[in-house]
């Protein structure tokens, strides 16, 4: 994530290692995740879900340009900031990645998981974060609203 610098992934300044533990200083969203207002709305005006899903993806590419999967974008690692744009945020599970090299590890989170995670056989690992960028797109009608124009370059 240091090697991140996007304006919808959360960003870390800092990170310190002891012998015990590690330390991680990153950048703070005083807003709320996907994950509780999703059930709360009704729908979304295709216009705002076009925004929305924009800045998803285009966050989704941004790291699979600098080779680095996800593997669980899903509502509760989707923040809303304050001027209500999205920041991609929990790592945990994501990976480096390249074409040749395909993937093994069972990972993500259950409803998000692809057929090959199933299959266990190996995978690329960027067809996690797409599967789960259609799955947020089916539930999509149940987004909150997003005010930015922020489009891919």
């Amino acid at each position: 994530m240091e090697t991140m610098e996007h304006p919808n992934v959360i960003q870390v300044f800092q990170v310190t290692e002891t012998t015990e533990n590690i330390y991680t200083r990153m950048e703070h969203v005083s807003g709320e995740s996907y994950s509780s207002p999703i059930l709360e709305v009704n729908g979304m005006q295709e216009q705002e879900a076009q925004r929305a899903f924009s800045q998803i993806t285009c966050t989704v590419h941004y790291c699979h340009e600098k080779y680095v999967v996800h593997r669980d974008p899903k509502p509760e690692n989707i923040l809303v900031n304050a001027r209500a744009n999205i920041k991609l945020c929990d790592f945990d599970l994501s990976c480096r990645f390249t074409a040749e090299h395909k993937l093994d590890m069972f990972c993500s989170t259950l409803p998000y998981c692809v057929p090959e995670l199933y299959q266990l056989v190996k995978y690329d690992g960027s067809v996690i974060d797409l599967w789960n960028l259609g799955v947020l797109l089916f539930h999509g009608h149940r987004l909150p609203p997003i005010q930015s124009n922020h489009l891919c370059d």
